[in-house]
């Protein structure tokens, strides 16, 4: 729905049976955030959402139904707390940043 919405806006080619035309074209949306409410009101909105969405039954049995990005932040933030190295290439590592 959004690409179709999307190449409508900005005059692109839609991706019909696989026919990906060179004008891809492009769309920004920005909001303002005050317009959805403001402070405790908002952030209990969003949780609630974000509930909801979790909350879903997946298509696929023992699948996750997430918000988009989600997978992504979970993938990097686990890359961040876990890299393994070598102890003597961190030693070295260690050696050279002082």
């Amino acid at each position: 729905m959004i690409e179709i919405l999307a190449g409508a806006f900005v005059g692109a080619e839609s991706n019909v049976q696989g026919r990906m035309k060179e004008n891809w074209g492009g769309l920004v949306a920005a909001f303002r955030a005050d317009l959805f409410g403001t402070g405790d009101a908002l952030d209990a909105s969003i949780q609630g959402l974000e509930s909801d969405i979790h909350g879903l039954h997946p298509t696929t049995p023992g699948g996750h139904v997430g918000i988009p990005g989600e997978r992504g932040l979970a993938i990097a933030y686990r890359r961040q707390q876990s890299v393994p190295v070598d102890s003597q290439v961190y030693e070295q590592l260690y050696k050279m940043a002082e």
